[in-house]
């Protein structure tokens, strides 16, 4: 329908443009470079992508649904290394082609950073609110307890997958813009192959906590070996023992806020529980400077609030 309205505006033309002599030259490689690429992003999808398929099948609609809410909710990490990884890619490439491993070193290591802490950040708000997104959904249930306590613990899994994901950064488009191209394709086929019958058989047998497990396991093994190819072929090696710190820091946040009593208002309950949250780790972020990048970013946000302050 766009296209219809497009042609009828009398805007949209179609020119055939001659080949140019780099592309004669360079076709091959270029086809190759495309479909390498194409089957590496396919094969990913798959792999992320089967579960749902395997839940229906073998458990029913009633856990598809269950599953598909969980899914949802963990999805909402990724929205951030969306935006990350789409930005780093003109950047990466450049720099390995003027060969700046520098910056690549510097970008890997900003965005294991940034994404680790906006990641941990996001699943705190997740978790620490689970109870009253089980609360809401057994409400809709025609005012009966329905089954969703189940999405409680496979949230708490499929989110420290997804957190896991976050933790290792660029890695996938680093080894994507390199002369190393095809390893990407390859930990692809390498992913799919691992995925699919580990969730057939988990969840055969531990039902859809299996198949969290599964998740959380196969995207271990994947970045595990991006990780270990990065370090190896490059020296690339991100983390530091502060990311341990920070870690360790906010699982114990984690368990501070999850104990404080529950109110009997549900959006009440979520307010104080992300307030408390909040107000806690912003500072622990903000003053530990694991994330430069997020750091600078609240003294403007303050400098912009509180003029005549360079630093809080």
């Amino acid at each position: 329908m766009l296209l219809v309205v497009l042609i009828r505006s009398g805007k949209w033309q179609l020119h055939i443009l001659p080949i140019s002599s780099v592309t004669r030259r360079l076709k091959k490689k270029m086809i190759a470079f495309s479909l390498f690429i194409f089957g590496a992003q396919f094969l990913n999808v798959l792999a992320k992508t089967n579960d749902t398929i395997l839940v229906i099948s073998l458990r029913g609609l009633a856990d598809t649904g269950i599953f598909a809410i969980a899914t949802y909710v963990s999805a909402a990490l990724e929205i951030p290394q969306r935006s990350i990884t789409s930005i780093s890619i003109p950047v990466l490439s450049e720099s390995w082609k003027n060969k700046q491993m520098d910056n690549i070193r510097n970008i890997y290591a900003k965005s294991v950073s940034n994404l680790l802490v906006i990641g941990l950040g996001l699943f705190g708000l997740i978790w620490l609110n689970i109870h009253n997104l089980i609360l809401f959904l057994n409400k809709l249930s025609s005012g009966s307890k329905g089954n969703y306590e189940i999405i409680g613990p496979v949230v708490l899994v499929m989110g420290l997958a997804k957190v896991l994901d976050l933790a290792t950064g660029v890695n996938g488009q680093i080894i994507g813009t390199s002369n190393y191209w095809r390893f990407d394709f390859f930990t692809n086929v390498f992913y799919t192959i691992l995925s699919i019958p580990m969730n057939f058989i988990l969840i055969k047998s531990f039902g859809l906590m299996g198949l969290a497990y599964s998740n959380l396991i196969a995207l271990t093994i994947y970045n595990g070996v991006r990780y270990v190819f990065l370090w190896r072929k490059f020296g690339l090696q991100p983390y530091t023992i502060t990311h341990l710190y920070i870690l360790a820091v906010t699982v114990l946040l984690y368990g501070c806020i999850y104990y404080i009593p529950q109110s009997n208002n549900l959006y009440m309950d979520i307010l104080v529980r992300s307030i408390a949250f909040l107000a806690l780790f912003i500072p622990i972020i903000y003053y530990t400077r694991v994330a430069p990048d997020l750091s600078d970013f609240i003294t403007a946000k303050l400098k912009t609030l509180i003029p005549g302050k360079t630093r809080y």
